[in-house]
């Protein structure tokens, strides 16, 4: 889910992560992503493109940048499962590339 989770969702950022099947009430946007661990073991967030309306294109990605003001925690389920203790979206602003079915960012 994209936005601040200090602020309800609202802004830029990673507000929260879902297991594949797990639901939420949450209206915030939701989009589909794969995460992996790079070589370097940064976090890769891979954004299905298909699942991302235009204006969250616009508001998350534009100039190829993905800004994050507030860190965020993946849950110790999600990080186990990328073979981590524990995983952490820092703040800061993060380089977007582009594959044809993709946007990716490594944090």
């Amino acid at each position: 889910m994209f936005g601040n989770p200090s602020t309800s969702c609202q802004g830029v950022g990673i507000c929260r992560v879902l297991s594949y099947g797990q639901e939420t009430a949450c209206k915030c946007p939701k989009v589909t992503a794969w995460i992996s661990v790079t070589e370097e073991g940064k976090l890769r967030f891979s954004f299905l493109k298909t699942s991302i309306e235009k204006q969250h294109i616009r508001k998350h990605f534009g100039w190829r940048l993905f800004q994050v003001y507030t860190a965020y925690e993946l849950s110790d389920k999600i990080a186990r499962k990328l073979g981590l203790e524990a995983a952490t979206v820092r703040p800061g602003i993060y380089t977007v590339w582009e594959t044809p079915r993709h946007l990716v960012v490594d944090f």
